[in-house]
């Protein structure tokens, strides 16, 4: 489960900006949107099964999600991708040349299956890695697995004694590489297991949706087409089954979905026709792709995120979807989500800590903050104080440009 995660120098964040998913102890609305944690090195915290990011466009809400996108995919393949030019292939905030050469830094604090607490991060440049660090928390004491920083131009590490290394891995560890991705290739445990909720826990839904997924889960698995059928019934698309066929492609076979509605005929009342995926709206195209993995998440307790999740969904769907996840029986996964879609802001959907947004200053970095921080009367309309620019986050628009008619 995802505690915190912080950015400095990356796209259009400049200063480092933290997205925290802990409840904060002051919101008592809305218990089912809170899990409930007992960990050692987090007594008396409890984390956010959901948080929504608004903001104007060009604020940074997308670069938010990028930057995880980008410290998965750092830590899963720094060791294996050489670039010639940059090599670590970061991009800065560059509005700023003082921050264009400056190290860049991720940051983030993690809860295992195990319910350890780990803090892991690293700073760095086009060229190599500045400093990485990882810390654990077994007994409420942290505990710094290793540390890795620069000195006279070479890397330099220390380790805690509890790491067991097979073989010198600090030499073939590239400037360029990150340690965590070399013990994880060489199956140190103790480092490699934070790589591995990079690689199995953190998705990006939009991705997953677009492989397909939800047509292979339905197609493999019988329960999990049931549950997928029961959230296609219950968002009122008139699908009453959905079946799957092959096409031909060479050599070979391409799984695809037919959506199954009851056909009127007087006569025969359990009649029906298929219709193929583009006989059907982009709604109902968006929804089914994304249910899959939304149930996916939930039922592996996983840490998903989505961009723009209102694409091509009408907004009672996009709820439902939210509704589902909070309301999902067991302890399940985690959500991040951006969104313009103000009729969201509704205090019976997310407690103010879950509602964080988005502003470009004047020099044109991002800025986040919660919603919490925030005097809001209790029964006033977020959706309203959010659109009246109570809040911030929404675009400054100036006077209309003449043009010659």
């Amino acid at each position: 489960m995802l505690v915190r995660f912080s950015v400095e120098n990356f796209k259009s964040i400049r200063e480092e900006q933290t997205l925290s998913m802990v409840a904060s102890n002051y919101e008592k609305d809305l218990p089912g949107n809170v899990i409930e944690l007992d960990v050692p090195g987090l007594k008396g915290v409890n984390l956010l099964k959901s948080a929504v990011i608004y903001g104007a466009n060009a604020s940074g809400k997308s670069n938010l999600l990028k930057a995880f996108d980008f410290m998965k995919d750092f830590v899963l393949t720094s060791a294996v991708k050489v670039k010639p030019a940059n090599k670590t292939g970061i991009d800065t905030f560059i509005l700023d040349k003082d921050w264009r050469h400056k190290p860049s830094k991720m940051e983030i604090t993690l809860v295992l299956e195990d319910k350890i607490r780990v803090d892991y991060g690293f700073t760095i440049t086009s060229d190599r890695v500045q400093e990485e660090w990882l810390t654990t928390y077994p007994k409420g004491r942290g505990i710094r697995l290793f540390h890795r920083w620069v000195e006279d131009g070479k890397d330099k590490y220390k380790f805690s004694k509890k790491v067991k290394i097979k073989k010198d891995l600090t030499d073939i560890t590239r400037p360029d590489a990150l340690f965590m991705t070399v013990a994880r290739t060489w199956n140190v445990h103790e480092i490699g297991q934070i790589a591995d909720w990079f690689q199995t826990e953190l998705l990006d839904l939009n991705a997953l949706a677009a492989t397909g997924s939800t047509q292979a889960t339905a197609y493999q698995d019988p329960d999990k087409k049931r549950k997928i059928l029961g959230q296609l019934h219950s968002a009122d698309f008139g699908i009453i089954d959905i079946d799957f066929g092959f096409l031909q492609s060479g050599p070979d076979k391409l799984l695809f979905t037919q959506f199954i509605h009851r056909l009127i005929d007087p006569e025969n009342k359990s009649a029906s026709i298929s219709f193929n995926r583009d006989m059907e709206s982009d709604g109902t195209n968006r929804f089914f792709d994304l249910i899959g993995p939304w149930l996916y998440i939930l039922d592996n307790k996983y840490f998903g995120f989505i961009d723009e999740v209102d694409t091509s969904l009408h907004p009672s769907l996009v709820r439902k979807l939210i509704q589902t996840f909070h309301k999902w029986k067991t302890e399940g996964g985690q959500l991040l989500l951006t969104t313009h879609d103000t009729t969201l802001l509704s205090a019976d959907l997310f407690r103010r800590d879950q509602i964080w947004i988005t502003e470009k200053s004047y020099q044109g970095d991002t800025v986040l903050y919660p919603l919490s921080g925030f005097k809001v009367r209790k029964g006033e309309s977020l959706q309203k104080g959010y659109l009246a620019g109570r809040y911030g986050g929404i675009p400054f628009l100036g006077p209309e440009i003449e043009t010659d008619g």
